[in-house]
């Protein structure tokens, strides 16, 4: 493990999320000398940039946070000891390539936390249902009265959590893509590995599915036979996958009950508050996973009782942009599911509800994917004999956008109006179709970089738009 103490550190990407922050944060912390850098400028990064400005930096020469923005310079990857990157950042970035070719040590909050983490920890990847199964693992560990922290993928640095965790605790870690990448050379795989699924995703940045399937499989790739892989029976990526681990391995369907957590159910979802066919297997991962916890040598818990999962399941809330429920507004549903940038999450949103009752706002940015079974779900329902589409379509400006009003000329619907550049002139087209008993869904199936600041402040402006 390095120690930080006088290093010079250059963290690359400060970002808008929080987990710059918490990454410079911590080195401060820990006697670094830091050099934050990012390509946006400071009007971009502005509230980050706030969280900053009242560090307690107490460098021996008198030195601070050094700040380069709007650019990067090359003395910043040549003379640091240690480059931090954002997991955004590509490791193949010719800027990195720069750092290596001078034997400057490359890592990631990710890579800096598994080096310091003393707890149990629960890793849950896969393209869509992360964030719901991992915030659903921790709701009913913390019901069981266990010390749980939820970290990773989630808006906030993993780094911030380490001064409050020990062996007695247990992690949850939502784990993308990239954060997986960045922890290549660390050769650690958490005690319970959740694989969700393997959909189309981040093409724009992965040469091909296999390459992103790859950097989704690092997930139990240093698991040992005393670990367990908790695998979706159903999607065939994850099943053939879960051929290569040494560890033991519990298969979830999103039929599939745990009868010991839940004996005589007829189906976790009849006290669940979850809606739509998707988060029943979020529900069953989640139950895998406390299965494999408990059952784990080195668990912090030995048992959980039916009571306490019928009480989680029956009180979790969804995180935040998942099929967000924001209220009823002159008799009319909102709904934000913000988080859902894929095709593939949308037409899952659109199955969770009468699809009659639907004006759904959608579109943005493309990562690289096709649209032609989203439009087909849009216009007809999406299966052979339904004729049933949602009852009309407002598209916000952007390449995906003009990808599925294509797909939905080529099917001849035309309930959609497009080329929206702000939440509010969309929610404002909305509510012009929208009437009592009906549901505006936000439900984007697209990135939101060329509107927004990030997916959450299109959620944010959605709900600023509806009052």
């Amino acid at each position: 493990m390095l120690d930080l103490k006088n290093k010079r550190v250059t963290v690359m990407g400060i970002g808008v999320h929080g987990g710059g922050i918490g990454t410079i944060k911590f080195l401060v912390k820990e006697g670094a000398e830091v050099c934050a850098i990012d390509l946006r400028d400071e009007k971009a990064l502005k509230s980050a940039l706030e969280q900053l400005k009242d560090l307690p930096i107490q460098y021996p020469q008198g030195k601070s946070v050094r700040f380069v923005l709007g650019k990067h310079e090359k003395e910043d990857f040549i003379n640091a000891d240690l480059i931090v990157k954002n997991p955004a950042v590509p490791l193949s970035s010719p800027w990195l390539a720069i750092a290596r070719e001078n034997g400057v040590i490359i890592s990631s909050d990710i890579g800096l936390f598994v080096e310091r983490n003393p707890a149990f920890t629960i890793g849950i990847t896969g393209t869509k249902g992360k964030s719901t199964t991992a915030s659903l693992i921790a709701h009913i560990l913390k019901t069981a009265g266990l010390d749980v922290f939820l970290a990773g993928n989630i808006r906030r640095s993993v780094l911030d959590i380490l001064p409050d965790i020990n062996k007695d605790s247990v992690v949850v870690l939502e784990l993308s893509s990239w954060q997986l990448e960045d922890l290549e050379g660390y050769n650690w795989s958490p005690k319970v590995a959740v694989f969700l699924n393997l959909l189309p995703d981040h093409l724009n940045r992965y040469a091909s599915m296999e390459e992103y399937g790859q950097a989704k499989k690092r997930i139990f790739k240093f698991q040992t036979e005393n670990d367990f892989l908790v695998a979706n029976l159903e999607d065939e990526y994850v099943k053939r996958s879960a051929e290569e681990t040494k560890s033991r391995i519990i298969f979830f369907t999103k039929t599939e009950i745990k009868e010991s957590f839940l004996p005589g159910e007829p189906s976790s979802r009849s006290f669940a508050s979850l809606p739509g066919e998707h988060n029943a297997r979020n529900i069953a991962a989640a139950l895998a996973a406390i299965e494999a916890l408990i059952s784990h040598n080195d668990s912090p818990a030995n048992k959980i009782s039916t009571e306490i999962i019928k009480k989680a399941l029956t009180t979790f809330k969804p995180p935040e942009g998942r099929l967000e429920e924001l209220g009823l507004f002159e008799g009319i549903r909102y709904i934000n599911d913000t988080a859902a940038t894929t095709p593939e999450a949308v037409c899952a949103a659109l199955n969770s509800f009468p699809r009659e009752k639907i004006i759904l706002i959608a579109g943005g940015e493309n990562k690289g994917l096709s649209y032609k079974l989203l439009s087909e779900e849009i216009a007809t329902g999406g299966e052979p004999g339904r004729t049933k589409g949602i009852k009309f379509l407002v598209l916000l400006d952007g390449s995906a956008s003009y990808k599925i009003a294509e797909e939905l000329r080529a099917v001849k619907w035309g309930n959609f109006k497009e080329g929206f550049t702000s939440m509010q002139e969309a929610v404002n087209e909305a509510k012009v179709h929208a009437e009592r008993g009906d549901i505006v869904l936000l439900s984007p199936g697209a990135a939101s970089f060329n509107l927004f600041a990030h997916e959450f402040d299109r959620g944010n402006q959605f709900k600023e738009s509806i009052g």
